[in-house]
């Protein structure tokens, strides 16, 4: 995913408040993904990024 605002580098999530309504798509690539990161764009963008790992969360 790439978005214009690059004002916020996601990190390792911390988790959401359970009343909170928003935090948690993080933590959910986090559980899902062998690895994820996040580059620098071009025009102050960034992109996350994530690799699946074979056999993980999968129907």
């Amino acid at each position: 995913m790439t978005d214009a605002r690059c004002d916020r580098i996601p990190r390792t999530p911390d988790p959401a408040a359970q009343d909170s309504e928003t935090g948690r798509g993080l933590l959910i690539v986090a559980a899902y993904a062998h690895r994820w990161g996040v580059d620098e764009a071009p025009a102050h963008a960034k992109t996350v990024w994530a690799e699946l790992a074979p056999g993980r969360g999968g129907a």
